[in-house]
């Protein structure tokens, strides 16, 4: 779960870079913006973390999911540990 919804934070005191933070953070009032996750082939909403390792997956009404099946997290790889195995597709 490392860099698992991790967003770079500001460190610029520009006016520039301040005006434009302001502007995604109105952005973000009207944009839904959850974190979701694929099991095969469907999307399932996160609905909380639990530490750096874990987190929680509203898998509800679904009993064809096992323990072991592969889940797929969109992670920016900036943030993302390089020992990590990376897959593009």
């Amino acid at each position: 779960m490392d860099g698992f919804n991790l967003k770079k934070s500001r460190d610029s005191f520009s006016l520039k870079d301040n005006l434009l933070a302001v502007l995604m953070e109105i952005k973000k009032v009207w944009k839904k913006d959850t974190l979701k996750v694929e099991i095969q082939g469907k999307e399932y909403p996160v609905v909380g973390r639990l530490g750096m390792y874990h987190a929680i997956i509203d898998i509800t009404g679904d009993d064809k999911i096992a323990i072991g099946d592969e889940v797929n997290l969109e992670v920016s790889p900036i943030y993302v540990n390089s020992n990590i195995r990376r897959e593009y597709f």
